[in-house]
């Protein structure tokens, strides 16, 4: 990890970021996958594709993933695609080879906590698909701070183990050495990145919706998550150290602010301390 370096140690320093560094997060949920669950072939090919539409920034590139292997090998394919883009510098016309770490699993990334899977995933899910397809993910988002059931997460815990994920890593690209660009993959689930998108942003999906005609959110995000379906975040530090960040999904560009984002990134640790 000798090239993730960060600038200082000491609390304050923490809270400040490096001048002109960039970064692209690339989010998607798993490609198709096999009848044992594993990822397919065409699976494989999805996560290629995504890491060739993905600009490569330079040097560093890292992946995620929950700890289902389907998820670990999404995020490794998207990332080995990314490494082997040539990226030249433009001051010496020589190629940046690209440098892959191993993979780290974050459980963040999946609807379980310690492995179990509550009632409403378990049993629930299924039963209102059978209304139809978006139905489950319509009510479980109504259930908000409450958990449908002991070991079912409630929607806005989901949401905040994404987002603190997410906020890490927008600062971890802030704190590199100045002048760093970074690419990172981050593969999931569904429901684990609808709800995220959902309760994230959803002032703004409400107030510029991808689907004008939809009545309920989940249709105004424009339905549910499809395989290897995602979205970016392009973090950057301006020449002063300040540390911006926005979202861009299904040709919608929302912005992020920091200070919110932060609360909800935190909101799944309050509740474990009060549980």
């Amino acid at each position: 990890m000798k090239n993730l370096k960060f600038e200082g140690e000491s609390r304050e320093q923490e809270k400040k970021y490096n001048p002109n560094n960039e970064g692209i997060i690339s989010v998607f949920r798993h490609g198709e996958k096999n009848s044992d669950g594993s990822l397919s072939e065409s699976g494989f090919a999805q996560a290629r594709k995504i890491g060739e539409k993905t600009e490569r920034m330079g040097r560093i590139v890292k992946d995620y993933g929950s700890p289902m292997k389907r998820t670990q090998d999404m995020a490794r394919e998207m990332s080995e695609n990314l490494v082997q883009k040539e990226v030249v510098n433009l001051d010496t016309g020589e190629p940046i080879k690209g440098e892959k770490y191993q993979s780290r699993v974050r459980n963040e990334f999946s609807w379980m906590v310690k492995g179990k899977t509550g009632q409403f995933m378990e049993k629930d899910w299924f039963e209102l698909a059978k209304e139809y397809p978006e139905k489950p993910l319509e009510v479980y988002l109504n259930f908000g701070e409450k958990r449908p059931d002991p070991d079912t997460l409630s929607p806005k815990e989901m949401a905040s183990r994404v987002a603190k994920v997410l906020f890490d890593q927008i600062r971890m690209i802030g704190r590199l050495k100045p002048g760093s660009k970074v690419n990172l993959a981050d593969a999931s689930h569904t429901p684990v990145l609808d709800i995220f998108v959902l309760i994230a942003f959803k002032d703004q999906i409400e107030q510029d919706p991808i689907n004008p005609e939809g009545k309920t959110l989940v249709e105004k995000m424009g339905g549910m998550f499809k395989t290897a379906d995602g979205f970016e975040v392009k973090a950057k530090t301006d020449s002063e150290g300040n540390l911006s960040a926005k979202v861009f999904f299904r040709g919608k560009k929302y912005n992020i602010d920091l200070n919110d984002f932060e609360k909800l990134a935190n909101f799944y640790k309050e509740e474990k301390q009060e549980n």
